[in-house]
């Protein structure tokens, strides 16, 4: 045992294994077998390893604590990143584990909010990763919420030299660029981030270092973001949806393999979007699956993701659209929800 915790009046006990791969499950098993024989069988269990595991590989590890006896503590292993992102965003234990003061990176490998399940292979993006290697110069790449574009940008700041920018002051901004000498500086949801963006269009002409910039911003602004850029169509990326049989292939990846009138809703929700799948298997994984069938939790990311950006009157109308399905909706019925009270 490398340590224990209480969660609601129940015993956790911590597993840490610096095993690689295949390896930590045969580490974990070792340890719970060990458990056993002290008597500590049924308790919470909490894996945490600097290993990068896939989603299938953590889901193997709490189906293998369950089938020993014991409970899975958290639906997800803490793995490399999932550690990573807890000393990012949390000042108080990045100082008590490493000593770390200040404020965080201003630009950084990983994007300023995390993704679930951030760490599936990249399915049906092989050809937008490879423009994106290829293509010199500022470039912008657009698509609908969830359709994946953090996704494949971070795969794509796998490349030496290529970050993501969060927010902070111009001049923490441009020390860090000096300091760092990046190829390239990636800016997420830049439609809304026009002031950053101009930041890092002055800095590209007045530091002398010559880094690209790749923006992602939804649809309905790209020739607005295009003309910010001062770039032509060819500098421009338009992420398509995935098709059912790779939207299967990401849930599969993600921990999701049945059953098979699930991965049929599943996909069905996702509508090719891989990055909304990834949140729903996430779900599914946290034993919320009641809330993903009957669409609770995507009308809930849905309000999340779209109500700032239209109002709640026009997210009145859209949903009553959406609920006129394929027939679609007569103008007088829909005049009569614009003008009806909440």
């Amino acid at each position: 045992m490398d340590g224990a915790a209480i969660k609601d009046d129940k015993p956790i006990r911590l597993v840490a294994t610096t095993s690689r791969g295949s390896k930590v499950i045969a580490n974990v098993t070792r340890n719970l077998e060990q458990m056993t024989e002290h008597g500590w069988k049924g308790c919470g269990i909490l894996v945490a390893t600097p290993a990068k595991l896939s989603a299938r590989q953590c889901q193997n590890i709490n189906n293998r604590i369950t089938m020993l006896g014991f409970v899975p503590a958290h639906p997800h292993v803490y793995t490399r990143d999932a550690i990573a992102q807890r000393l990012y965003g949390n000042s108080r234990v990045r100082i008590a584990l490493l000593g770390l003061t200040g404020e965080p990176p201003c630009i950084s490998k990983l994007p300023y909010h995390s993704r679930p399940l951030d760490d599936i292979p990249l399915i049906g993006r092989e050809q937008d990763l490879e423009w994106l290697q290829a293509t010199e110069g500022n470039r912008l790449i657009t698509g609908q919420p969830g359709i994946g574009k953090t996704f494949l940008l971070r795969k794509y700041c796998e490349s030496q030299g290529v970050y993501f920018v969060h927010n902070a002051s111009s001049g923490q901004i441009a020390d860090s660029v000096r300091d760092n000498k990046p190829q390239c500086l990636i800016i997420e949801d830049s439609h809304n981030r026009i002031e950053l963006l101009y930041l890092l269009l002055q800095l590209q002409a007045e530091s002398g270092i010559p880094f690209s910039i790749v923006a992602d911003a939804w649809p309905n602004r790209a020739e607005e973001m295009m003309a910010h850029l001062g770039i032509t169509r060819t500098k421009w990326l338009q992420l398509k949806k995935l098709n059912g049989k790779q939207i299967v292939e990401v849930l599969t990846n993600s921990g999701i393999s049945g059953p098979r009138r699930l991965l049929h809703q599943l996909v069905h929700q996702s509508d090719g979007c891989p990055g909304r799948s990834a949140m729903l298997a996430d779900l599914c994984l946290r034993e919320n699956v009641t809330e993903v069938w009957d669409g609770s939790a995507l009308a809930s990311w849905t309000r999340k993701t779209f109500y700032s950006a239209v109002g709640e009157q026009a997210f009145r109308m859209l949903g009553v659209i959406s609920l006129s399905g394929s027939t679609g909706l007569d103008i007088n019925n829909l005049t009569l929800v614009q003008n009806s009270d909440p």
